[in-house]
């Protein structure tokens, strides 16, 4: 199954927010095994929302899109989404009573404009949304699906956990894409590869590295049922070890301060640091890790 992501925003364009909605989606969708070839980020307009959508559908079979709902003017995601479909917007009656009793339990009058989130495309379901007033929207277009998220990130949590994720996992019969890394340091990004080039090309796992400040990752990626993706990440590793040996000093999210730390614990071992023209940054990684100064 592929999915494709869209995130609606303007701001995301101009740099003004970081677009974090994707990178959580990317990471749901992985852990549900279904892959993601492509990103899309347009900005608060019609046209562009239809072009995108358009763009996604033809290549994906799950589309899921945050941003874009909510009262305002620029808040046009669900109208252009109904537009491209040619599904015309109908009012939700039990959309509306919810906005209506969230203003009503804080003592506020909702503004007409506010009921625009009860326009819901016809055939469409309303994905509730239980932390916020804009409801989301899910379509099932000819076989393929839309999840209409809000981009406020606490609110499309909320309608992934509830809703998105368990539908999903009804169609992918427990099938995940998980990853592991291997940090190396020492050797440039190229003498690496050239030492694990045999390895790189295959598909589950798929190994691809990539250049960090002062350090290369490899990222072995396998999919699989979970017990089949544990035994292809633990072969892809033992390859890249017996290749690079000792060039690989953790994994995962093991910082070279935490695995220098481990090895001084484990060898009842003192490290003094005296230093010129870093400021103390040697000292202060070091002494970040918790109880390294015990």
């Amino acid at each position: 199954m592929r999915a494709e992501i869209i995130s609606v925003g303007t701001e995301l364009l101009l740099g003004q927010i970081v677009d974090t909605n994707a990178a959580y989606l990317g990471q749901q969708l992985a852990e549900l095994g279904i892959d993601v070839f492509f990103k899309q980020t347009v900005g608060d307009n019609p046209a562009r929302v239809r072009g995108a959508v358009r763009l996604a559908l033809s290549r994906a079979d799950v589309v899921l899109i945050t941003g874009g709902l909510g009262p305002t003017e620029d808040d046009l995601t669900v109208a252009s989404v109904a537009e491209e479909l040619n599904l015309p917007l109908e009012p939700h009656a039990e959309i509306a009573e919810r906005i209506r009793q969230f203003f009503e339990v804080r003592g506020r009058v909702p503004t007409e404009t506010v009921y625009k989130q009860a326009l819901i495309p016809t055939g469409a379901r309303a994905i509730p949304n239980s932390r916020g007033t804009a409801p989301g929207v899910h379509i099932d277009q000819d076989g393929r699906e839309l999840f209409i998220m809000p981009g406020v990130p606490f609110e499309m949590y909320g309608m992934m956990e509830s809703y998105v994720i368990p539908r999903l996992r009804e169609r992918t019969g427990g099938v995940v894409i998980r990853s592991r890394v291997l940090r190396v340091t020492g050797e440039g990004e190229s003498t690496v590869e050239a030492r694990i080039k045999n390895l790189i090309g295959g598909t589950s796992p798929t190994i691809a590295p990539y250049a960090k400040l002062g350090e290369v990752h490899l990222r072995v990626t396998a999919k699989g049922t979970p017990s089949d993706v544990a035994a292809q990440l633990d072969a892809g590793e033992a390859g890249l070890r017996e290749r690079l040996g000792e060039m690989i000093y953790g994994t995962n999210e093991e910082s070279l301060e935490l695995v220098v730390g481990r090895l001084l614990g484990e060898r009842a071992a003192t490290l003094a640091v005296a230093e010129s023209c870093t400021g103390g940054l040697v000292a202060k990684r070091l002494t970040d890790i918790p109880g390294s100064s015990a």
